[in-house]
This record gives C-alpha cells, sequence and structure tokens, in this order.
C-alpha cells in the first residue's frame, strides 16, 4: 500500500514530499542532513509547514516572505544548455571526425 509523506527541516520548513509503500517512509529522510524528519500526510510547502510533527497553515506574513525571497542563481555552469537539433547533429558529427582521426593517429 502506498502513503504519502513530508520531509521537513528543523524550522518545520517543508523541504520535499512523495509518496512510497508504507514501509518505507521513515527511510526517506535518509541522504537528508541531520534533522531532517519525515511523517505521513499531504502538505503544499507554499501554504503549509510542520510544527511538533504537525502540519499547520503558515502565516499570511510567512507565505508574502516566502514569496519575496529570491531564489538562488544557478551557477552558469549548471545551467542547462538549449541547442537545436541541428546544434546537436554537428556536435555529434564533430565528434565522430575527432574519434576517426584519434583512430587514425593511434595506427
Amino acid at each position: 500500500m502506498s502513503q504519502n509523506y513530508i520531509l521537513y527541516d528543523m524550522d518545520g520548513r517543508i523541504i520535499g514530499t512523495g509518496g512510497c509503500q508504507n514501509k518505507m517512509v521513515q527511510a526517506q529522510a535518509r541522504g537528508w542532513p541531520e534533522g531532517t524528519k519525515v511523517i505521513e500526510g499531504y502538505a503544499d510547502s507554499k501554504k503549509h509547514k510542520v510544527i511538533d510533527g504537525k502540519i499547520v497553515d503558515k502565516t499570511t506574513a510567512e507565505i508574502k516572505a516566502d514569496a519575496q525571497q529570491e531564489p538562488k542563481p544557478i551557477p552558469f555552469e549548471d545551467q542547462p544548455a538549449h541547442i537545436t537539433r541541428e546544434q546537436w547533429q554537428s556536435i555529434l558529427e564533430r565528434l565522430d571526425k575527432l574519434e576517426k582521426n584519434n583512430v587514425k593517429n593511434k595506427n
């Protein structure tokens, strides 16, 4: 049987939600920073937080403060690259040429 779960940090901030088999709910906190806890249930991280192991509504002020926080910028080297199929094909063709040249140079 499947169960919804909520991962939250020491401040009650919801850091993840999901679903898994009942017996695996507690295992969902593994690999997260120390102090991360998990409870069964469903919540919306924009509207809820966890206090004393219970899902509670955030105040209007908390919701507004969260909305005003600027997201952390993604470093350039970690940003996704958007290329066309033609560009991708060109890259593959150039790689093929490099591989053929490497094989010739080894012989």
